[in-house]
């Protein structure tokens, strides 16, 4: 990238708008696959343990990382 100018950079900032307006739909479609998915033997899917994870760290005042 240390060779592009800003041509490339213009072309590939048009290019990524189409990426980056289905953000949300990404992200609401991992949600969707989470919930549907475990590991055998788990009493709550990856999206309730998620959530479970976040809720506790919120509460806890933890930083994002």
């Amino acid at each position: 990238m240390k060779d592009e100018d800003l041509e490339d950079y213009s072309l590939l900032k048009e290019l990524e708008k189409p990426f980056l307006a289905l953000t949300s739909k990404r992200i609401y479609d991992e949600f969707q696959r989470q919930e549907k998915v475990s590991l055998e033997g788990y009493q709550i899917s990856r999206l309730e343990h998620s959530l479970q994870a976040a809720t506790r760290a919120y509460r806890d005042g933890a930083d994002t990382d």
